[in-house]
């Protein structure tokens, strides 16, 4: 029972009891009220011996956790992830044991497993291999930061400054979800076409789908100010939008956003840079060939994007049937990257605008979607469309080197 319940019950039979005569006179036409005040001091003394145990046991387990957590801290490094099998850390951080340690080379160069990283001005301090384990056991599920406490043998502070200064370190590699031009160079284009024409794809003419764009539309708790701005008419929910290309080779080339969720498609192009990266595209691909962009419905056609007929013949019924296979390839990713593998951007509760930057979450978990990608060397769209992913060491070769600071 909640102990402000108790407290309001034991305040009632306070005043009970002294609005009650004193002593009762016999056969007293205010027996009933005496009988219940006398019930509601008993219930009261109940309440008060089981909030007295439930504080008492509250201070065990603190005392209890306070005690083991330096032993589950060293737990963690000499039991669990010497003994932990690939399976329990896909189960609990979506990467396998080898991921994880390459993705801790690439996060923390030329540094020891366990070395320790000063993460935040009062001296708090973390290996970076539980540094980089935390980060990923936060963005799989919706967990709290006590569950990082108890899993890693940390403290509720030390967790929070770990996720953070992670999302601190990770944030310089966010400019490979910008659209980088090492991933769509002439050679690599032709291949996205050719690819998608491999799959009856109807632009086999002069102008050729090379990539799939979408927008995808985030829930968040409902702000304090500016709530129209942010409230999306179709989902019906206050929201976060975001502009989505996708490569025939899985990787997500372009993250655009975040922006307020009561636009649309159309506007969000409108917004975007994404047009001048295409022309710059198609002025590198030469004159025999126009690239572009396949979108749905709700974008508008140009001379960068090609959407599907709006009142289509008989013949032009079949070609949106075709085309509109393909480009439920962008769908795939939206639930593989924030539906299966880092559930935690959909939890909305945990996306508070002002608090928990919930743009910044987006981002990071479709880097890190095209990160194990690399890595794995394939995901869904990629078997779709029969083609290899780029290499890890390929994807990361032309980022922007900024260097990561501490929370302070």
């Amino acid at each position: 029972m909640p102990s402000f319940i108790k407290r309001a019950g034991c305040a009632a039979a306070a005043v009970l009891v002294a609005l009650a005569p004193r002593p009762p006179p016999p056969l007293c036409q205010d027996d009933d009220q005496l009988i219940c005040g006398a019930l509601m001091c008993a219930f009261a003394m109940q309440w008060l011996a089981a909030d007295r145990r439930e504080r008492t046991q509250a201070r065990t387990r603190a005392g209890r956790f306070k005690r083991s957590r330096t032993l589950r801290h060293h737990a963690f490094e000499t039991i669990y992830w010497a003994n932990c099998q690939s399976g329990d850390t896909v189960l609990h951080m979506r990467f396998t044991k080898p991921e994880i340690l390459r993705l801790r080379l690439v996060f923390f160069p030329n540094t020891n497993t366990w070395e320790h990283v000063l993460i935040s001005q009062y001296g708090h301090r973390a290996t970076t291999l539980i540094l980089t384990c935390a980060f990923l056991y936060r963005y799989a599920r919706p967990r709290t930061l006590y569950d990082l406490s108890y899993f890693f043998g940390i403290s509720d502070t030390v967790a929070s400054y770990a996720v953070k200064f992670m999302e601190l370190t990770v944030k310089p590699f966010l400019s490979l979800l910008a659209g980088p031009q090492h991933l769509v160079t002439p050679p690599q284009v032709t291949d996205y076409m050719n690819a998608i024409i491999a799959k009856r794809s109807r632009l086999t003419g002069r102008v050729r789908a090379f990539a799939l764009v979408d927008g995808t539309v985030r829930p968040i708790a409902r702000p304090g100010p500016h709530q129209r701005s942010f409230f999306n008419g179709h989902k019906w929910r206050h929201s976060i939008n975001f502009l989505t290309v996708v490569l025939p080779n899985g990787i997500i080339w372009k993250l655009d956003g975040p922006y307020e969720g009561h636009l649309n498609d159309k506007r969000l192009v409108q917004l975007s840079d994404l047009s001048a990266q295409v022309r710059t595209i198609q002025d590198s691909a030469g004159p025999l060939v126009i690239p572009v962009l396949y979108a749905d419905g709700g974008f508008t056609m140009s001379r960068y994007m090609v959407i599907p007929f709006r009142t289509p013949t008989a013949g032009q019924l079949q070609w949106n049937v075709d085309m509109g296979g393909i480009r439920t390839v962008v769908e795939w990713t939206f639930g593989n990257v924030l539906t299966k593998a880092f559930q935690w951007t959909e939890y909305k509760h945990q996306n508070q605008l002002l608090r928990d930057r919930p743009g910044l979450k987006v981002k990071i978990a479709f880097f890190l979607y095209n990160v194990r990608t690399c890595l794995r060397g394939r995901n869904p769209t990629s078997d779709y469309f029969s083609l290899q992913p780029p290499s890890l060491d390929a994807y990361l070769a032309h980022r922007t080197r900024v260097a990561a600071a501490a929370v302070f």
